[in-house]
């Protein structure tokens, strides 16, 4: 687990709404899986469930308390964590030198 905790200041949320989150979080982490993305791999799944589960958090904090919502939102930018490859068209260019 990180050691920045950005949400250390708040108090609580209620046992019905930890419930929530928490399905919420079970739900984004196995569509991620589900797709086969590298987000999902062994040696990044600490740092990617660190992330959904401080997305879900803050939209929790602002009252969401639907499990799809918590769920799209959590996963709604994930994707500009993968870092993308270079075109084919560049490589290319590389063979013909």
């Amino acid at each position: 687990m990180g050691s920045i905790h950005p949400f250390r200041s708040v108090r609580s949320f209620e046992p019905d709404t930890l419930q929530i989150m928490g399905v919420a979080l079970d739900c984004a982490w196995y569509q991620l899986m589900a797709s086969g993305s590298v987000l999902a791999a062994s040696w990044r799944s600490e740092h990617t469930r660190e992330i959904l589960a401080s997305r879900i958090i803050a939209r929790a904090m602002v009252g969401e308390r639907d499990v799809a919502h918590l769920r799209d939102y959590a996963l709604a930018h994930i994707d500009d964590l993968v870092p993308t490859a270079p075109p084919l068209a560049s490589l290319n260019d590389y063979a013909e030198a």
